[in-house]
C-alpha cells in the first residue's frame, strides 16, 4: 500500500482551498461585504465587535478579537473588540448554572450594547 507524501497532501489541500475561494457564490461574497460594512459602521460609531465560537472556532474568535485590539497589517489605534471565549469562569458558571447553550447569550445580555456587532464563528458550519 503506497502512502501519500505529506507535501502532496498539503498541495492538494491548498489547491482545494483555492478552488473553494474561487467558486464562492456571489451571494456569499455579498454577505461577507455586508458583515464588513456593519462592523466598520459600528467601530466608527464607537461600538465594539464581539466574537464567539465553539471548539476551534473559540480560539479563532480570540484571534480575531486580538487582531482588532492589536493591529492587523498596519499600525493604527486599538479597536474595541472582545471574545466571549476568553473568560473561563463565566463560561463554566453559565454552563453549570443555566445550560451550555446559554454561555454566549448570557454574556451578550450583560456585555453587548445597542450598535455592537456580534460575530458567531463555526468552522464546521454546524455550531
Amino acid at each position: 500500500m503506497a502512502s501519500t507524501a505529506p507535501s502532496d497532501v498539503i498541495a492538494a489541500t491548498l489547491k482545494e482551498t483555492a478552488r473553494l475561494h474561487a467558486e464562492l457564490p456571489r451571494e456569499q461574497i455579498e454577505l461577507i461585504a455586508k458583515a464588513s460594512t456593519l462592523m466598520t459602521e459600528a467601530l466608527r460609531a464607537g461600538r465594539k465587535i464581539i466574537w464567539f465560537g465553539n471548539g476551534g472556532s473559540a480560539t479563532q474568535s480570540q484571534h480575531m478579537a486580538g487582531e482588532f485590539v492589536g493591529r492587523f497589517q498596519r499600525e493604527r489605534r486599538s479597536l474595541p473588540s472582545i471574545s466571549l471565549t476568553e473568560n473561563m469562569a463565566s463560561i463554566t458558571a453559565i454552563g453549570n448554572d443555566y445550560a451550555f447553550d446559554q454561555i454566549f447569550s448570557r454574556q451578550l445580555e450583560g456585555l453587548a450594547q445597542p450598535g455592537d456587532v456580534a460575530v458567531g464563528l463555526s468552522t464546521s458550519g454546524n455550531s
